[in-house]
């Protein structure tokens, strides 16, 4: 069955995926104050603020891990094509052919910084 990686449209994809991750992040976290309010607003009836409190522990968490997965899922990602792509050099420089779109550019990786948007390399067209 043949396939074929594309190194610059996964760096794409990935950038694509991580603004997206910064932007649910962002949502996600415009919810803790309006939780917070809510909280405030029904201590006189501790059954409700029970409930809040514990569904303000479990939006924490949950969102931690969501965070998480997809961070994980960017890096391992472009750990497989960076893996990938330096074993098709390899085999370029001994049989003289490489097998994915490979132009002899290894794009380095590095995951983007909390809340920040990673931009195409200069080297990187499309």
């Amino acid at each position: 069955m043949p396939y074929d990686i594309q190194p610059r449209e996964t760096v794409r994809v990935s950038i694509e995926t991580s603004f997206e991750r910064d932007q649910l992040q962002d949502t996600l976290q415009r919810m803790v104050p309006l939780l917070t309010d809510a909280i405030d607003g029904a201590r006189p009836s501790s059954p409700v603020t029970a409930e809040l409190d514990h569904f303000l522990a479990e939006h924490h968490k949950n969102t931690r891990q969501i965070l998480a997965r997809i961070d994980s899922a960017l890096e391992h990602g472009q750990l497989a094509v960076d893996a990938y792509v330096h074993g098709d050099a390899q085999m370029a420089e001994q049989y003289g052919q490489a097998s994915s779109v490979f132009d002899g550019t290894i794009l380095p990786f590095s995951p983007p910084a909390a809340g920040t948007a990673q931009t195409l390399p200069e080297n990187v067209g499309g």
